[in-house]
């Protein structure tokens, strides 16, 4: 079954509070900006950008959710030493860019910055949740607003300044595709829709696997149009009916254009930030203070990967 799937049925959904520690820790403390420097005492700090402290706490956030869902035990010294290390220059080029962004004067209206705070707390569910997630991480929502004010302020400062005209051509598009017929493969597939009636809970994970693939066993020897017998399996019982069936193959060029663009699209965008962020490392006054290494901790409450 490892070359075909399934459409219909639900998948992994993105984890909201994950998405949010993530903005946590690629974020500078309120109040924090690329003149007068930092004062901080140096245990909470990791690096220095140009006088302006990258504080501990956003970095072991950061680098906490980088290892999201996996044991400490599975992580090898080697491979956490180089994510620090890969950690620390992403928030090393963050303040560079909000430096850059400050002074640019980039107009960030209170009301954008309202509307982000109301995107983001939809997100994470009730406003409980949201508060909660905000103190498990010391951070107030004053804080946060300024955090997300500092991330629009870059952002419209990279496009506008930075990123600029983004253009690829036809021509781009179809040597991409040429040039890569293992990303344009597409599965043998099926859509389909299901009536069910679910066995008592406390089905073991493999009894679940077992019974989907008693279904998709079915699923793939129906035609379109076709419906199946009941099946029983130790999720319960089904009847499914085949609304499509896609043989493998390539992806049509036209169906994959969208695709390709929006991803040579963001190439563009990366080599643009990449050669930018160059630039002003070359002026800078960076400093790493990097401490001894520890296990990964847990992910942050409420953060879980998968379904």
């Amino acid at each position: 079954m490892s070359h075909r799937a399934m459409s219909g049925v639900p998948g992994t959904r993105l984890r909201a509070l994950l998405c949010l520690a993530a903005a946590l820790a690629c974020s500078a403390p309120a109040g924090a900006g690329a003149r007068g420097g930092d004062k901080r005492p140096a245990d909470d700090v990791v690096g220095r950008v140009n006088g302006q402290a990258i504080l501990r706490r956003d970095f072991e956030l950061a680098v906490q959710i980088h290892f999201a869902g996996r044991r400490p035990a599975n992580v090898r010294l080697t491979e956490l030493q180089a994510v620090r290390e890969k950690v620390l220059d992403k928030l090393i080029d963050s303040e560079l860019l909000h430096q850059s962004a400050v002074k640019s004067s980039v107009a960030v209206p209170e009301a954008d910055v309202d509307a982000e705070l109301k995107r983001m707390q939809q997100h994470v569910g009730t406003p409980g949740d949201f508060a909660k997630l905000l103190g498990e991480n010391q951070v107030t929502e004053a804080e946060f607003r300024e955090q997300l004010r500092r991330s629009l302020r870059v952002r419209r400062f990279v496009d506008r300044e930075v990123v600029g005209a983004v253009a690829v051509t036809d021509e781009e598009v179809k040597r991409y595709y040429d040039q890569n017929p293992n990303e344009m493969k597409l599965p043998e597939r099926v859509r389909v829709s299901q009536i069910m009636v679910r066995a008592p809970a406390g089905a073991s994970s493999q009894a679940r696997a077992e019974g989907r693939e008693r279904i998709e066993e079915a699923a793939f020897r129906l035609k379109p149009g076709e419906t199946s017998d009941v099946l029983e399996t130790r999720l319960g019982y089904h009847i499914i009916r085949v609304g499509e069936h896609r043989t493998e193959g390539p992806t049509p060029f036209e169906d994959a254009k969208k695709t390709i663009v929006a991803k040579l699209t963001a190439q563009q965008r990366e080599e643009k930030i990449h050669a930018y962020v160059a630039a002003l490392r070359e002026k800078a006054r960076i400093e790493r203070r990097l401490p001894a290494p520890a296990a990964p901790k847990p992910t942050p409450s409420g953060a879980r990967v998968g379904a």
